[in-house]
């Protein structure tokens, strides 16, 4: 059956392959055999599931092929600034989820990894030089905590702390109750923590903010994006990218291995963009 995963599909990275790079796979099947297409299509799904899982990858990029076909489900969104800016407020608002806005706060202001942010120690914050050392990801399974290092090379990186960051990381620290002492594969006094002190972790965040997005939704009868680690990590790229920063310095902060991720997946042109880009060059 693999006989039939045409180039350059076999070639990529897994990392690198979208939703695009599926199709355009599988179109040439869906001509042969209706049957064909979808035994092959249920391997990639199982392949690229397998590695979402065991978080070797942020997001699977067959999560939007159908069977029959492949037509294409909604592609996952960034948040606009407005949608941003209501979450927050919403959140703030909330005896629930008013406990996690730093944590949004953070994620959409510098797109860490939620490992990474988890991972967070005292020693990665630089506030007399406004910077984030990213050298390590907490994870968590059934037999508990541990540290991996970041997805590549360029995972290591020092992401700098905007004016928002630098005063939600101060408060954070500043505001931790039953801090525990835990350590971590050498690692100690995390930053992010739960209620008993110790630290949070991956699969806590996605689905509280699952939950934050469906009560948002119902109060206040506004349509959103599905909230999750990976869309606020999204949201800061496609932010970024569409106020201007030059692509190798957005890879830089990101922490993706190659350009292709930064220029291919996350960052997405817009009218509005493409509106102030030739304005700042014709005036």
């Amino acid at each position: 059956m693999t006989n039939y995963i045409i180039k350059p599909l076999g070639e990529m990275y897994m990392e690198e392959v979208t939703a695009d790079d599926i199709r355009l796979a599988l179109v040439p099947l869906s001509k042969k055999s209706e049957g064909l297409y979808n035994k092959v299509n249920m391997l990639l799904k199982c392949i690229f599931y397998t590695a979402e899982r065991n978080q070797l990858l942020e997001h699977n990029p067959c999560a939007g092929i159908s069977g029959k076909g492949g037509k294409p489900t909604k592609k996952k969104e960034a948040l606009t600034e407005e949608q941003t800016n209501a979450l927050l407020d919403f959140a703030k608002e909330d005896n629930t989820y008013k406990a996690y806005c730093s944590e949004i706060i953070v994620l959409v202001n510098t797109g860490l990894r939620v490992s990474e942010m988890c991972g967070l120690t005292l020693s990665d914050i630089d506030f007399d030089n406004r910077m984030i050392d990213i050298n390590h990801q907490l994870k968590k399974d059934k037999d508990g905590y541990y540290t991996e290092p970041p997805k590549s090379d360029s995972g290591y990186r020092k992401v700098p702390m905007t004016d928002l960051v630098y005063e939600t990381l101060k408060n954070v620290i500043q505001n931790r109750k039953n801090v525990s002492h835990i350590e971590v594969d050498g690692y100690k006094d995390f930053v992010f923590l739960n209620k008993r002190g110790y630290p949070m972790y991956n699969a806590y965040y996605t689905s509280t903010f699952t939950n934050l997005t469906k009560k948002y939704r119902k109060i206040t009868k506004k349509d959103i994006p599905n909230i999750t680690p990976h869309i606020l990590r999204h949201t800061f790229c496609t932010n970024m990218a569409n106020k201007g920063m030059t692509p190798n310095n957005l890879q830089y902060v990101m922490g993706h291995k190659n350009i292709t991720m930064t220029l291919g997946y996350y960052a997405h042109g817009s009218y509005l963009s493409a509106q102030a880009e030739m304005q700042r060059i014709t005036t």
